[in-house]
């Protein structure tokens, strides 16, 4: 814990240096060094790297009180997504829009700008805490079941590759949108099954003769 306190101090630090300092010669957000002003410092910090919390105390506070559960329909956005809206003006809008548009609605209409619930606010608005609970379990057995795969088999390519971008795209999954994330997954197909006929093995026909054992020494 206290690695974890002063990692996060200095990682503020060097924030406030790299985006402050660095860009206008003096700091903004420290408006003196007394422990009020240091503590609020990193305050603002912790609430802008970790918004999926707001974006979960939101959710909580207002679903399905002000916005009903979607039951699983910004998940169909991710099958629905390549389908342009003019041929289908009423298709299931993805986690990023039905959160926008519910609670902040000029920042899309206005601004053209989505805000992500994240996956375990998705899960949330679609089945609630139990939605929560059993997403969340799904989602470490696919890890769970993606790293026993690639250990069976180390140096199958398609097994390496599929783990290590599922291992990359958790932080988008974490912290984005389920739909936008699998979509990216899925313009990859195309490379493994390329990789699948490229790194396929045929069986040899006929017998391949055992060499003579060396006697033992």
């Amino acid at each position: 814990m206290l690695g974890g306190a002063l990692t996060f101090i200095g990682l503020t630090a060097y924030a406030l240096f790299a985006r402050e300092f660095l860009a206008i010669g003096y700091l903004v957000t420290l408006q003196g060094w007394e422990l009020a002003s240091l503590l609020n410092v990193l305050r603002v910090e912790f609430v802008g790297n970790f918004i999926q919390l707001q974006t979960m105390t939101v959710l909580v506070g207002r679903v399905p009180h002000d916005v009903p559960y979607q039951l699983g329909r910004t998940f169909l956005a991710t099958l629905t997504m390549p389908v342009p809206r003019g041929l289908w003006p009423s298709k299931p809008l993805p986690s990023t829009g039905v959160f926008t548009l519910a609670f902040w609605p000029d920042t899309w209409l206005l601004g053209g700008t989505t805000l992500p619930p994240g996956l375990f606010g998705e899960f949330y608005l679609n089945f609630g805490w139990i939605g929560v609970l059993i997403g969340a379990f799904l989602f470490a057995r696919i890890g769970r079941a993606l790293l026993a795969r690639h250990t069976a088999a180390p140096q199958d390519p398609q097994r390496v590759l599929v783990y290590t971008l599922f291992v990359a795209m958790t932080a988008h999954y974490v912290r984005g949108d389920f739909a936008v994330s699998v979509a990216f997954l899925e313009l990859l197909l195309p490379t493994l099954i390329l990789l699948y006929f490229c790194t396929r093995r045929e069986a040899v026909a006929g017998t391949i003769p055992s060499l003579p054992r060396l006697p033992d020494a």
